[in-house]
C-alpha cells in the first residue's frame, strides 16, 4: 500500500504528460471522472488515480505500490469489480 508521504498533492498535468505513465482505464459516475494509470518504477510499479469533477481541478493520488506482476493483475481485477459495484461506468473513449 502507498506510504502516506506518497499521497501529497501532485500536479495532474505534470503526471499525465509523463512518458512513464500508461492509462489503464477510465470510469464515470455522475459528474465525477476517475482515470487510473500505471507507472513503471525501479523494482515495480505504482498505481495512480486521478479524480475530476465539474468545476474542480483534477486531483491525483498514488493508490498503491507493486513489486509483483501478479499483485498488479489481482488488484486491477478487484478494483474494476468494486467500481462497477459502486455504480461506476467504464469509458472506452480514450
Amino acid at each position: 500500500m502507498a506510504d502516506e508521504r506518497d499521497k501529497a498533492p501532485v500536479e495532474w498535468d505534470r503526471l499525465h504528460r509523463s512518458r512513464d505513465f500508461r492509462e489503464l482505464f477510465r470510469y464515470r459516475r455522475g459528474d465525477e471522472l476517475r482515470v487510473y494509470q500505471l507507472r513503471v518504477v525501479p523494482g515495480g510499479a505504482e498505481l495512480w488515480r486521478m479524480t475530476a469533477t465539474a468545476g474542480n481541478p483534477a486531483t491525483p493520488l498514488k493508490e498503491d505500490d507493486f513489486t509483483s506482476p501478479d499483485d498488479v493483475i489481482q488488484t486491477l481485477e478487484e478494483l474494476k469489480l468494486r467500481l462497477k459495484a459502486g455504480g461506476w461506468q467504464e469509458l472506452d473513449d480514450r
